[in-house]
Protein backbone atom coordinates (compact mmCIF):
# COMPACT_ATOMS: atom_id res chain seq x y z
CA UNK A 1 0.00 0.00 0.00
CA UNK A 2 1.35 3.41 -0.99
CA UNK A 3 1.18 6.21 1.54
CA UNK A 4 1.05 9.88 0.73
CA UNK A 5 3.17 12.29 2.73
CA UNK A 6 1.54 15.57 3.66
CA UNK A 7 3.65 18.62 2.88
CA UNK A 8 3.56 22.07 4.47
CA UNK A 9 2.42 24.81 2.10
CA UNK A 10 3.42 28.17 3.58
CA UNK A 11 1.36 31.17 2.48
CA UNK A 12 3.52 33.84 0.88
CA UNK A 13 0.73 36.07 -0.45
CA UNK A 14 -3.07 36.08 -0.40
CA UNK A 15 -4.27 37.47 -3.74
CA UNK A 16 -8.00 37.11 -3.07
CA UNK A 17 -10.57 35.50 -0.78
CA UNK A 18 -14.20 35.00 -1.81
CA UNK A 19 -17.02 33.55 0.28
CA UNK A 20 -18.89 30.99 -1.81
CA UNK A 21 -22.67 31.33 -1.96
CA UNK A 22 -23.52 28.75 -4.62
CA UNK A 23 -26.50 26.47 -4.01
CA UNK A 24 -24.35 23.43 -3.16
CA UNK A 25 -22.86 25.28 -0.16
CA UNK A 26 -26.28 25.37 1.53
CA UNK A 27 -26.11 21.58 2.04
CA UNK A 28 -23.46 22.07 4.75
CA UNK A 29 -23.54 23.56 8.24
CA UNK A 30 -20.49 25.75 7.55
CA UNK A 31 -19.39 28.14 4.84
CA UNK A 32 -16.68 27.88 2.21
CA UNK A 33 -14.03 30.30 0.99
CA UNK A 34 -12.34 30.25 -2.42
CA UNK A 35 -8.80 31.59 -2.15
CA UNK A 36 -6.13 32.58 -4.65
CA UNK A 37 -2.76 32.33 -2.90
CA UNK A 38 0.94 31.99 -3.57
CA UNK A 39 2.50 29.24 -1.48
CA UNK A 40 6.00 27.98 -0.77
CA UNK A 41 6.37 24.22 -0.48
CA UNK A 42 10.00 23.33 0.25
CA UNK A 43 11.34 26.11 -1.97
CA UNK A 44 8.87 25.61 -4.79
CA UNK A 45 6.68 28.71 -5.21
CA UNK A 46 3.31 28.27 -6.88
CA UNK A 47 0.09 30.21 -7.20
CA UNK A 48 -2.98 28.12 -6.46
CA UNK A 49 -6.72 28.61 -6.31
CA UNK A 50 -8.46 26.29 -3.86
CA UNK A 51 -11.46 26.02 -1.54
CA UNK A 52 -11.41 25.66 2.26
CA UNK A 53 -14.16 25.64 4.84
CA UNK A 54 -14.41 29.06 6.48
CA UNK A 55 -13.24 27.73 9.87
CA UNK A 56 -10.33 25.88 8.28
CA UNK A 57 -9.27 28.98 6.32
CA UNK A 58 -9.22 31.15 9.45
CA UNK A 59 -6.98 28.62 11.19
CA UNK A 60 -4.69 28.35 8.14
CA UNK A 61 -4.30 32.13 8.03
CA UNK A 62 -3.47 32.26 11.75
CA UNK A 63 -0.70 29.61 11.52
CA UNK A 64 0.48 30.63 8.03
CA UNK A 65 0.42 27.25 6.33
CA UNK A 66 -1.66 24.19 5.49
CA UNK A 67 -0.88 20.55 4.88
CA UNK A 68 -1.69 18.89 1.59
Amino acid sequence: MDTMNLLEHYIKKIHSERILTEDWTKDFDHGFVKVDITVNCYGSLSRVTTVFSDDEWEKIKSVGYYLR
